[in-house]
């Protein structure tokens, strides 16, 4: 099945069972879509929001900012000069920090820690991508590079049907 017809469809079942006296519930379910950026997080929170009711999705946003800075002077003769003084602040978090990080207790009760990095269109992995990638499987946590919801739906649930590794750490 369609995972985003999948995931229309629990919403709509999440939305009757909420508010049943409700007229013309289909009119309430959102238009998801996994294309964009934006609608790709809509789709992983809400998805997120109505099979693990209990985890933890946050956006992770490391953007810089533009900062338009126009001064205008005048001479002494009255003419005007136009000084674009404009420029571009990075971002002080951390470098190739993933897009969303999910955590949930799964069905075998392991913490799950999940840093997903989203790719649409012909996005690729930076470097600083690669690295960061490295440092949190390092640690023990999980990292996934997810093109769509299909493969987002596919990954959530392997993590979620893992189960916990029985050696002792101490």
């Amino acid at each position: 099945m369609n995972s985003l017809k999948h995931l229309k469809e629990i919403a709509l079942k999440a939305i009757i069972q909420k508010s049943p006296e409700l007229p013309y519930p289909h009119s309430f379910v959102h238009n998801y879509t996994d294309k964009t950026e934006g609608g790709f997080i809509r789709c992983i929170r809400d998805y997120m929001k109505f099979v693990c009711p209990d985890a933890r999705v946050d956006r992770i946003g490391n953007k810089g900012v533009f900062i338009k800075q126009i001064d205008i002077t005048k001479n002494v003769m009255g003419h005007q000069k136009v000084f674009d003084n404009s420029k571009y602040v990075p971002g002080t978090g951390t470098k190739g920090i993933a897009d969303m990080s999910l955590m949930w207790t799964n069905a075998n009760g392991m913490l799950i820690v999940w840093s997903c990095e989203l790719k649409t269109g012909k996005d690729r992995q930076r470097p600083d991508q690669k690295e960061y990638e490295l440092k949190t499987k390092k640690a023990g946590g999980h990292y996934s590079i997810v093109h769509n919801m299909e493969e987002f739906i596919n990954q959530f649930q392997e993590l979620n049907n893992k189960i916990p590794n029985q050696t002792k750490l101490f």
